[in-house]
């Protein structure tokens, strides 16, 4: 059997077998246990879990629609997975030397980091060129997809993170103590950061006012992911509206089982034809060109998608994976709430 007959069959053997969704509570449950054990069992179940995962989104890119398949970014983000499902069904199973396979996972998850602004690049690009589009169709192709990377990507991170030690209040990615009002500050001043950038005469710590706080289990960078996509479309939402006298009203409430966040600002609005909108990947209210977009990582600063409608989505989705959940309420020229509801453990 030649090479490629065999890196077929394999292929096809994989994506015969079922994934199951994985989530926060999951990993939390894991801090019960040591290191010794947890490292060799980690090493095991990405070693078997990931290679599925990887033929699933090639199976699905090779069977995009609407001439997606392709889209030079599709091919790129192809080409990634590919790679990486070639270096991971290459690889012995030997859990007790897990240095090759550390190496391996670090590779692949540096490889695929810009994968979020790629794919948003390649569907905008879709948009614009004026093919009919069931949006239906890509938003579920979307949320799967997006879906399946996070969890595979926290497990990464997860996983590699056990190799060092842990920060204080740490078990590996994981922030015991995330505070919600500190990540509100650290989004607020780089929107600030932004807004002066981009010329906007507005002083974000005069029109921001925040109640409150609170703690809770969190992964920092995901927390900071979804409190900046919110904040930031507050935000734009005063500077549209012209109002003399902006604000957005911050308050952080200890409830039960849940920390309570709500997002209150006196901005522009939405129009009731467009709430049931602003879940859509392909839905925004400020467009930019594609060729101003960036090919960079994750949570990079430098290039918050705004433009491609993909923050909310993409924190819905995060939310998802932490059993969290949002609601948004809003009245046109009068201001918009949101409402977080995020899981303690």
């Amino acid at each position: 059997m030649t090479f490629k007959n065999l890196y077929n069959k394999l292929f096809e053997h994989y994506s015969n077998y079922t994934t199951s969704h994985i989530r926060f509570k999951d990993i939390i449950y894991t801090s019960k246990i040591n290191r010794e054990t947890i490292i060799p069992l980690s090493t095991k179940h990405i070693h078997n879990e990931l290679p599925i995962r990887l033929a699933h989104r090639i199976n699905e890119l090779n069977l995009l629609p609407y001439g997606l398949s392709h889209n030079s970014n599709i091919n790129l983000i192809r080409n990634w997975y590919l790679s990486s499902f070639e270096e991971l069904i290459n690889l012995p199973k030997n859990y007790k030397d897990v240095e090759p396979f550390k190496y391996t996972i670090r590779n692949i998850y540096e490889r695929h980091s810009p994968t979020l602004t790629t794919l948003a690049k390649a569907i905008y690009e879709i948009k614009e060129s004026g093919k009919p589009i069931n949006l239906n169709i890509l938003q579920d192709f979307l949320d799967k997809f997006h879906t399946n990377r996070t969890e595979i990507r926290i497990l990464i991170q997860q996983y590699l993170k056990l190799f060092e030690n842990d920060q204080p209040n740490h078990f590996g990615i994981i922030n015991k103590y995330s505070s919600v009002e500190n990540t509100i500050d650290n989004a607020k001043n780089a929107i600030n950061y932004i807004c002066r950038k981009s010329d906007y005469e507005i002083d974000i710590s005069k029109i921001i006012e925040i109640k409150g706080s609170g703690t809770l289990a969190f992964i920092d960078n995901y927390l900071y992911y979804i409190l900046f996509e919110i904040l930031k479309n507050s935000v734009q939402a005063v500077i549209d509206s012209g109002k003399k006298h902006p604000k957005i009203k911050i308050t952080i409430q200890d409830i039960s089982s849940y920390i309570y966040v709500t997002i209150n600002d006196n901005g522009i609005g939405i129009l009731d034809k467009n709430l049931d909108k602003i879940w859509l990947y392909s839905f925004s209210t400020n467009p930019i060109p594609s060729k101003n977009i960036l090919l960079t990582e994750d949570f990079s600063n430098h290039n918050p998608l705004s433009g491609f409608g993909y923050g909310l989505p993409i924190s819905k989705i995060y939310l998802n994976f932490f059993d969290s959940f949002i609601k948004i309420e809003s009245q046109y020229k009068i201001g918009t709430t949101t409402h977080l509801f995020l899981k303690k453990y």
